[in-house]
């Protein structure tokens, strides 16, 4: 049971990953040409301060769909057929219509006091966020039923359908920025057509799955009374990217958008292989959820650990192959790679934060998650100040310090569990973390023979191939049990998303 569970989990990422490569590909070209024509300016940083506004608004309920939508939806599956599935499809959906409808007529009034988030900016950027809020409208509006279409896909395990939403959005976006790319505002005005188009796609794919008559019954007050508990949580999470954007609205034109890509580059492999999303369902449907938890917990040291080495490493190099053309020149390439370098190294506790978020939301621990939350914003905006102002640092301090509150925030999480009884392994997931390290290290260490004269492009890529030869040589030849039993179900996993029936008809003959 438990090692079925974590092969459905982790056999759900490999689904996924092609489309989300081609998905991923067309989303960073969208951002090419918006760092190529515009720079890192101070209107790009009007919009990123603009998105953020939107977020706490309205973005932060799409989130909440994942938590409440899937678990809701699969529970009504397994237990009530598709009737009872379409009915509570239909629930979710309507509700994600009336919150978006109150959010956004919300927003639209609040738009002027938007600029609170940046009180270091001119007030020509302040400006320049209230009328960047007005061309993100259509983006709030749909952005919900968005997420609750996409919530009725996933609980469905139709995960590539979604992230074929997400692509027909990106190409969108991108097809606006490359015709109309002379001013900033282009870039408000294409994001919401991105996910106008998404929307509209995940409607037609979904529709069947919606009984869209509301019942006797009126479901959406319960659904209603979960967003209002999750409410407090999300909207916590959403605060941490206005902290690290207040505070560098204070630091020199461009910084707001150089953290922006310093994070976007660092959660580029969370995002590909879709682990929030795509692990939700496993969680859901298994009753044996400490177990399922520990092994991805593993699964994220083994893939997060080695990328963090990596890129600490190569941050520069990797942010001028992506970006250094056209505005984005070496003083951008500078702040962002300063961005990149710390923000890297929150990764493993970022990405396991999202899955303790669903596991504790799963058991209903609503008021715990949301003090440790809460907690961890306190600290993350003292850690911002102290490093990136009273020590000196500027941007690589913010970007520390987002680093530091991660870890104290996963160390709050996992307590949770230690506290209601649940045997999370923290001695073999630790073991595991020592043995990766040492991997990580003599990998990184290896590279550097390379030599750099090579050409920025050619060399990276030389290293890069050398590292991942001898840490995958590690972790595939290194004796040990728990290690290799991670190791054979990754493999089983990615040789069964090539060669399905190949592969499967030889695993279920064992």
């Amino acid at each position: 049971m438990n090692r079925q569970q974590g092969q459905t989990a982790i056999g759900g990422v490999f689904s996924v990953f092609s489309i989300n490569v081609v998905t991923r590909i067309v989303s960073y070209a969208r951002h090419i040409l918006i760092t190529a024509y515009i720079g890192l300016t101070g209107g790009l940083d009007a919009f990123f301060a603009a998105l953020s506004a939107v977020g706490i608004a309205v973005m932060v309920f799409g989130d909440i769909f994942d938590s409440i939508g899937v678990p809701r939806l699969v529970k009504a599956r397994i237990e009530g057929g598709e009737a009872e599935f379409r009915r509570t499809a239909g629930v979710v959906v309507r509700v994600a219509i009336l919150i978006s409808i109150g959010c956004t007529a919300l927003l639209s009034v609040l738009a002027p006091v938007t600029p609170w988030i940046a009180p270091g900016f001119s007030e020509a950027q302040k400006s320049t966020v209230v009328r960047f809020v007005y061309y993100l409208i259509p983006m709030a509006i749909v952005y919900l039923p968005y997420h609750a279409m996409g919530s009725v896909l996933r609980s469905l395990r139709q995960f590539k359908a979604f992230y074929v939403a997400e692509l027909l959005a990106s190409v969108a976006t991108v097809g606006i920025l490359a015709t109309w790319h002379t001013t900033v505002t282009a870039v408000p005005v294409a994001w919401s057509a991105g996910y106008i188009a998404g929307a509209a796609y995940l409607f037609l794919r979904t529709r069947k799955w919606i009984a869209w008559k509301a019942g006797a019954g009126w479901g959406e007050k319960k659904v209603l009374w979960d967003f209002a508990r999750l409410l407090p949580i999300y909207l916590v999470s959403q605060l941490y990217t206005v902290v690290d954007k207040t505070f560098g609205s204070y630091l020199p034109p461009g910084s707001v958008s150089a953290l922006y890509y310093g994070l976007l580059l660092a959660m580029a492999i969370p995002s590909l292989l879709a682990v929030e999303n795509i692990f939700v369902t496993p969680l859901a449907e298994s009753e044996e959820k400490e177990q399922v938890l520990a092994r991805i917990l593993s699964g994220i040291v083994l893939v997060f650990v080695p990328v963090v080495f990596f890129f600490f490493r190569n941050s520069r190099e990797i942010v001028s192959i992506l970006f250094e053309r056209g505005m984005f020149r070496d003083v951008s390439v500078e702040m962002t790679a300063g961005a990149l370098q710390y923000y890297v190294c929150a990764l493993p506790a970022l990405a396991f934060w999202g899955l303790l978020v669903r596991f504790h939301q799963v058991q209903e621990r609503f008021g715990d998650l949301f003090l440790v939350s809460l907690a961890g914003l306190f600290f993350h905006a003292i850690l911002n100040y102290l490093f990136g102002f009273y020590l000196g640092m500027g941007l690589r301090g913010l970007a520390l310090g987002t680093v530091v509150a991660a870890y104290l925030l996963v160390i709050g999480g996992l307590r949770l569990p230690v506290k209601s009884g649940a045997g999370l392994p923290f001695r073999k997931v630790g073991r595991l973390v020592v043995l990766v390290t040492m991997f990580s290290f003599v990998a990184i260490v290896t590279s550097e023979f390379v030599p750099r004269s090579m050409g920025t492009f050619v060399s990276l890529s030389v290293r890069a191939s050398l590292f991942a030869v001898i840490y995958l040589a590690a972790i595939f030849r290194f004796p040990d049990r728990e290690l290799r039993s991670i190791t054979d179900e990754i493999v089983w996993n990615f040789r069964n998303t090539f060669y399905p029936g190949k592969w499967r008809a030889g695993k279920d003959g064992q």
